[in-house]
Parts: C-alpha cells; sequence; structure tokens
C-alpha cells in the first residue's frame, strides 16, 4: 500500500493544479470588485460645504463666519472689532471643485457680485477656498 502513495505524484505536481490556482485567484478578485460597488460614492462639493465655517483673519483678529445651506443659499457675517458686524446673503451653486457665490447685493454689474473659487478639504473639519485672482482662504468647520 505504500507503495501506491509514493508511485503518485503530489497534488502541486499534477497537471491540473495550475487550472485550480488561476480559477480561485480569479474568484478571489471577482469577489473583490463586487465589494467595491457596495460602498457610497464620495460626497459632492455641496455636501461637504454644507453647514457652518469659519475664517480668522488679521488684522486686528477679524472673523468671518460662512454658512451653506446645501440648497444653494448662504449667509456670510464679518465681525471686525469695534465695528459694526456686516451680514451678506447670497446665493451659491458648485460644479466640480468650484464655488460660485453671488452676492445678491452687487449682482447688478456685469460680473460684479460674481466669486469664484476651487475648494479643496485637506481634513473633514477644514476647507481651502483659494479665488480667482490667488486668494486664499482658510475655514474651519464649527
Amino acid at each position: 500500500m505504500t507503495h501506491l502513495f509514493n508511485q503518485r505524484n503530489p497534488f502541486y505536481k499534477e497537471p491540473a493544479f495550475p487550472y485550480l490556482v488561476t480559477a480561485i485567484l480569479f474568484a478571489l478578485a471577482l469577489l473583490s470588485n463586487f465589494g467595491c460597488r457596495d460602498q457610497d460614492p464620495p460626497p459632492t462639493l455641496n455636501e461637504q460645504l454644507q453647514g457652518a465655517w469659519i475664517r480668522h483673519w488679521t488684522p486686528a483678529q477679524a472673523v468671518t463666519t460662512y454658512s451653506f445651506d446645501g440648497r444653494g443659499q448662504y449667509i456670510s457675517y464679518a465681525i471686525l472689532p469695534a465695528q459694526p458686524v456686516q451680514m451678506y446673503a447670497g446665493a451659491y451653486t458648485t460644479d466640480g471643485d468650484v464655488l460660485t457665490m453671488y452676492d445678491l447685493a452687487e449682482i447688478d454689474s456685469i460680473r460684479g457680485g460674481v466669486h469664484q473659487a476651487v475648494v479643496t478639504f485637506p481634513t473633514d473639519t477644514t476647507c481651502v477656498l483659494a479665488w480667482d485672482g490667488g486668494v486664499k482662504y482658510n475655514l474651519t468647520r464649527i
């Protein structure tokens, strides 16, 4: 009986072994791709912007807050020491990573009141608005 086992090839030397390994690897790759389909798509710019943000800037420790409602309306407050609080209300749109803000009080002139920025999110709680013209606002979620 031992003689029969010695003459038989080990399993990995059988002619069907490479086909079996290939089929197993293919099945694993196919199943791992199906797992990716269940993931949610990344949030849109509008979804990421929704909520309240604050910007601290100098001179004089000024603060600006922004509140995006997720439906295309925003409110902003500029707070400067020893000055009346200034409130701005407007509309906004998003397209890819571009935010376009419309200051409704200035919209009557050509391109007046329309401002665009490329938006990035270094973290979940920080946002950078890179405005046309090179100015960058660093915002923090509040």
